[in-house]
């Protein structure tokens, strides 16, 4: 009998986390929750149950380990997920003993149907094999732009921002002269108009002095 029944959570259990890492694509989907639940509400039950009955046909030993491992990754589940509601995936140090567990009870659920039924195991390690690319396609990831951003290639980084527009001044340079061939009649005129004004200055009679500013240079 134990057989037979770990065959079947073995399948149900790879459907159930193939189907949540598929919807998991949409997180604010209210379907991944509903999935979540049932995952966790249907296989305590039936883990214990499991227990049960390989202490009651006195099974191998390994059995037992591989159950223990299955309802001890889904107690962390629960645990994290539902009671003290942290996210573990980012934190390696709660990651790693649950990704431990996943593996463990994943290759005992394929490996003991394996040695009784080779195709029946065959089909399982499919399945596994399908929760990983699964988990895989649909991971989170982050931003692109901000991964981008981070190695120093987006527009907020700190490349992007060594090219700084700075404030223009007022130039107090005279006016460039135009050049050209063109041009060469609005140089003479520029020219000769320079000239007009500096010998009007200089040939501008002086003023005569007033008794008084005379006076004051005798003084």
């Amino acid at each position: 009998m134990i057989h037979p029944f770990l065959s079947v959570m073995a399948l149900c259990n790879s459907a159930f986390l193939i189907a949540i890492f598929i919807v998991r694509r949409n997180p604010a989907s209210p379907l991944l929750r509903k999935i979540g639940k049932t995952y966790l509400g249907l296989f305590f039950p039936a883990g214990i149950a499991g227990v049960v009955i390989v202490q009651v046909e006195h099974a191998d030993l390994s059995y037992i380990f591989f159950l223990a491992s299955f309802l001890a990754y889904l107690g962390l589940e629960a645990l994290f997920d539902y009671v003290l509601k942290v996210d573990f995936r980012t934190n390696w140090k709660l990651a790693v003993p649950y990704l431990v567990l996943y593996y463990v009870y994943n290759y005992g659920f394929f490996v003991m149907p394996w040695k009784q039924d080779v195709v029946l195991g065959i089909i399982l390690l499919a399945l596994f094999i399908a929760q990983l690319v699964a988990n895989a396609i649909t991971h989170p990831r982050s931003n692109k732009k901000a991964g981008n951003e981070e190695k120093g290639g987006g527009p907020g980084s700190w490349r992007a921002q060594r090219v700084e527009l700075t404030p223009t001044r007022p130039s107090h340079r005279l006016p460039l002269l135009p050049t050209g061939r063109r041009s060469n009649h609005a140089c003479r005129l520029f020219q000769q108009r320079s000239l007009g004004r500096t010998l009007h200055r200089i040939s501008r009679p002086a003023r005569p002095c007033t008794r008084d500013e005379n006076q004051g240079f005798r003084d």
